[in-house]
């Protein structure tokens, strides 16, 4: 049984995105879901600034399927 995720999942404005952070560093994982987004690491260890660059990385993978125009 897995389980449970430790922070809740942050809701952007196409996709959901699971954040957490490994050795200080965040990365969002976008592999469930209907889309596999997959696992990207943000590049920072701040959380204000891991959120803030999630939004844009939103931004290109519903560009990328789509889903938004560029």
């Amino acid at each position: 049984m897995p389980r449970r995720a430790s922070t809740p999942p942050v809701m952007c404005d196409h996709f959901m995105w699971r954040v957490f952070a490994r050795a200080g560093v965040f990365y969002a994982d976008g592999r469930t879901g209907k889309f596999k987004l997959g696992k990207h690491s943000l590049g920072t260890r701040d959380r204000d600034e891991a959120l803030s660059k999630l939004r844009v990385l939103d931004r290109r993978k519903a560009i990328e399927l789509g889903l938004a125009t560029p």
